[in-house]
């Protein structure tokens, strides 16, 4: 199907094609000069007047420069916003050629006991509210995002119904904290 359905369509570097990375790009946009002149370069001596066939497409998906098939995706892409190729392609093909892959690298951090310790005493004294938001991630094992909305959600005095008793009551209720309490609430 794939070969019948973008039979004739050359790929070519174009300053529309150029136009899309700059501007209609999902995500990041190509911004850069030196960006686009690398796409470029690597665009002809791989990609420029070649045919869009399955050959193509698997040729590209195993390319060890992931450059390359970056560069596909987009033309694809611009292909597709064009008209020019059938959603049902589009899809099998960005499904077909991977994008540049990213190597991960995690390294843990080791954080002491004392550390934490001193800094939630300096945000206790000094960022009320940004002690809280790490005492809920802390004690709560919240995300900071999750943290973020109970704070900003939070309302004690709203009167909640709670129908397998049949009452009305507050929310919460939070103790009075005065300077020097343990902070509890």
């Amino acid at each position: 199907m794939l070969s019948i359905s973008v039979y004739g369509i050359r790929l070519q570097w174009s300053e529309d094609f150029e136009a899309f990375l700059r501007e209609r790009k999902k995500r990041r946009k190509v911004s850069t000069d030196e960006m686009v002149r690398k796409y470029r370069n690597y665009f002809n001596r791989f990609l420029e007047g070649r045919e869009l066939t399955e050959d193509l497409v698997f040729e590209v998906a195993k390319h060890p420069i992931g450059w390359i098939r970056n560069i596909f995706r987009h033309y694809v892409q611009y292909l597709f916003y064009r008209r020019l190729i059938p959603p049902e392609v589009f899809g099998w093909i960005m499904e077909v050629v991977p994008s540049r892959s990213y190597r991960l690298d995690v390294r843990p951090y080791q954080i002491s006991l004392d550390d934490a310790a001193k800094t939630l005493q300096f945000l206790q004294q000094r960022h009320e509210l940004y002690y809280l938001l790490y005492r809920l991630m802390l004690e709560g094992g919240l995300r900071l995002s999750h943290a973020i909305q109970v704070v900003k959600e939070f309302r004690p005095n709203e009167i909640v119904e709670i129908p397998a008793i049949g009452i009305a009551t507050k929310r919460l209720v939070c103790a009075s904290r005065t300077k020097g309490s343990a902070g509890t609430t």
